[in-house]
């Protein structure tokens, strides 16, 4: 597998197509995937061929480099924040952050992955909440800082950090905790090896304390860039969402794509939840092969006991499974399915969550769900709450059941309230 950092889900046409040649060249039978921090990962991909692979991505732009590993990961960008006047483009901020924090790093060993996310006033789609850090755009173009959350086994969203950071600061904030990382993060166990656990370890406050020392020793110590800010650009309008089932999309679908969106001058996103994001001035019928991904509900899979060994239960196969369900598609929800407890679909964070596990009913071993409800997406740091576990067999009809009950609620509350109009009166035999 070879994955593919799309700096803030910003790609150009140039590059959607470069990737797309080199899936058909190199891994003919296997789609293209999107992931939950907008890279492309090319899987099947012959060791033979990773040589020449590199130097064709490098010829459109594009490298591996942070891709996995302890390492700064993709940074991510709120998909369409620069499509908005009334908001910020924060892809040159994101380059910044890349350019200079992996200067910062270069030769020094990270104790685990570090992920950043830049959010931008009309949406907080980064999930700053889930990252090490997140910064999110204010009005007055200051920034509010949100780190040391993770999911995982034992999942903890992210902490208030600063209210208000100015654009001349947030780059030796963001090295201010990068050192204190490297420094401080454990470096045998890692299990217990995020930001997070260095949080945990020290309590909120002793970690705020540590965090603010650091900064302010590097702010003084040298002159730091200001993170530029432009605003967001008129005239254009977000045409489609594009739901990939298991986050995957054939090279020749990716190809179709590029050849109709970019003659109708579209720009493309992609998005943290298996989707891409279609923004242009003017309408544009997309290719028939095309258009039954309009209509699909956000399900966000992991890939399971398909591919990955630690996985108990067969996610993305149920994922796609729900997708397809026609009852799902007006859910108005993102469902996100894990194979396992490490919960890499951000499950412990979706409006509904589902997590593999294996559990003895009546007698014998099932492959079941652990079923979380309402968290917050990492938009917040409400996580979801734990209700039940339902067999794999059940999970359709047990949602089916949920989404049917909830729309109910909402009818019921939807009413008219008697007792709010003029001329209510008490019920005859109220006892009023």
């Amino acid at each position: 597998m070879q994955r593919i950092p799309i700096l803030g889900g910003r790609i150009t046409w140039q590059q959607w197509r470069a990737v797309a040649e080199l899936a058909e060249q190199f891994t003919p039978d296997t789609p293209l995937h999107l992931t939950t921090r907008q890279d492309i990962e090319l899987h099947n991909v012959r060791q033979a061929d990773v040589p020449v692979l590199y130097q064709e991505l490098d010829r459109a732009g594009l490298d591996t480099y942070g891709a996995c590993g302890d390492s700064i990961r993709n940074i991510t960008v709120s998909p369409g924040c620069d499509l908005h006047p009334d908001d910020f483009d924060l892809l040159p901020a994101a380059r910044l952050f890349h350019q200079v924090l992996n200067d910062q790093t270069a030769g020094r060993t990270l104790p685990r992955k570090f992920k950043i996310s830049l959010c931008g006033l009309r949406d907080n789609r980064g999930a700053p909440y889930l990252s090490d850090l997140g910064f999110l755009i204010q009005p007055d173009a200051t920034f509010r800082v949100v780190g040391a959350g993770s999911l995982g086994p034992i999942p903890r969203t992210g902490i208030d950090l600063y209210e208000q950071v100015p654009a001349e600061a947030v780059l030796p904030l963001a090295a201010a905790v990068l050192e204190l990382f490297i420094e401080l993060g454990e470096r045998n166990n890692r299990s217990r090896a995020r930001l997070r656990h260095i949080r945990e370890r020290l309590g909120d406050e002793p970690f705020r304390t540590e965090l603010d020392r650091r900064f302010q020793t590097l702010r003084k110590r040298q002159a730091w860039p200001s993170v530029p800010l432009p605003h967001g650009r008129s005239g254009y309008r977000h045409l489609y969402a594009l739901q990939l089932p298991g986050g995957d999309l054939t090279a020749q679908a990716a190809l179709e794509l590029a050849q109709t969106a970019q003659s109708a001058g579209a720009v493309l996103r992609i998005t943290l939840s298996h989707s891409l994001e279609l923004y242009a001035n003017t309408p544009f019928p997309l290719p028939p092969s095309l258009r039954h991904l309009t209509d699909l509900p956000c399900v966000v899979a992991c890939p399971g006991a398909d591919s990955c060994p630690r996985a108990l239960a067969d996610a993305k196969q149920i994922g796609i499974q729900i997708q397809q369900t026609a009852v799902f598609r007006s859910a108005g929800c993102q469902i996100a399915v894990s194979g396992c407890p490490n919960g890499c679909a951000q499950s412990a964070a979706a409006d509904i969550g589902l997590i593999g596990r294996r559990k003895t009913l009546n007698g014998r071993q099932q492959e079941c769900f652990d079923v979380y409800l309402n968290g917050g997406q990492g938009q917040s740091p409400q996580l979801g709450r734990k209700t039940e576990t339902v067999p794999a067999e059940q999970i359709e009809s047990w949602l089916q059941n949920y989404l049917e009950q909830s729309e109910r609620r909402e009818q019921i509350t939807r009413l008219p309230n008697p007792a709010a109009a003029p001329d209510a009166r008490p019920a005859r035999g109220s006892g009023e």
